[in-house]
């Protein structure tokens, strides 16, 4: 995708972005000048943005800010401004092939679904003949992605068991907006780690309305910005909604992919 048809992320979405992100286990932030920080650390961060905004660039520039979790780097890049216009910048997402290997599909996978009908299995391979759960992700993808799926689907059986969802009862998974927001940003960072380590699309509805679900195409480019604007509508909608009761943010967060 060339830049002169990307979207282009302001200074304040970049710096609530983030900030969001910072909620995503294990996240470190690279500076241009290779200074690694630790996670959460918000002014250290909103500083990193700063500089990356008042350096000169142009159209060839590479990564800036860099936010990596487990292999996976969320690279954010200050493009060339337009006349009058405030600091404008693209987001990417790479993955090193020295932190997680990459690993062709297994035979006619066209695309995985990543927590649609987790009644039975939270990855499926959808080949012509139809779909089907995956049992152990440790045969399809890198192991340490393989290890953080897993954990990722344990953390909902815990909290769907600790609540007493299993005995039926009439709750939420995840009880406070926070807890909510972390895990679905998580699922979407691990999801994007899935495409680009396959070059294979997935669908990935963890929290999101079916008719909703987010599809990364396994392109750096797209699959940067695309995740970027997930993140940032759950900001949005969390502050549009932060007076109200925990059950509508729950009802928002479903809502989350409209209009993307």
């Amino acid at each position: 995708m060339s830049t002169a048809t990307r979207p282009f992320f302001t200074y304040s979405q970049i710096v609530r972005f983030g900030l969001l992100v910072q909620r995503i286990q294990g996240a470190k932030l690279v500076t241009h000048d290779n200074e690694v920080v630790p996670l959460p650390n918000d002014a250290r961060l909103v500083r990193a943005i700063d500089n990356v905004s008042n350096l000169a660039v142009s159209e060839s520039d590479s990564p800036l800010v860099k936010i990596t979790s487990g292999g996976i780097h969320i690279q954010i890049m200050r493009r060339p401004e337009a006349k009058g216009s405030s600091s404008v910048f693209s987001v990417a997402a790479t993955t090193s092939k020295e932190e997680l290997l990459h690993k062709s599909p297994s035979s006619g996978v066209k695309e995985y679904h990543v927590f649609d009908d987790y009644a039975t299995s939270f990855i499926w391979p959808v080949t012509d003949s139809g779909r089907d759960h995956l049992d152990d992700p440790k045969t399809e993808f890198d192991r340490s992605l393989a290890d953080r799926l897993i954990a990722w689907a344990e953390a909902y059986d815990d909290s769907f068991r600790r609540r007493g969802l299993d005995q039926g009862a009439d709750e939420e998974v995840f009880d406070t907006i926070e807890k909510i927001t972390s895990w679905t940003m998580e699922g979407a960072l691990l999801s994007v780690g899935i495409a680009l380590t396959t070059s294979t699309p997935v669908v990935y509805s963890a929290y999101l309305r079916k008719a909703n679900a987010v599809r990364f195409s396994g392109d750096e480019d797209t699959d940067g910005e695309i995740f970027c604007k997930l993140v940032l509508k759950l900001k949005e909608q969390l502050s549009l909604s932060h007076d109200k009761s925990p059950a509508y943010h729950i009802g928002i967060l479903r809502l989350i992919g409209s209009g993307q």
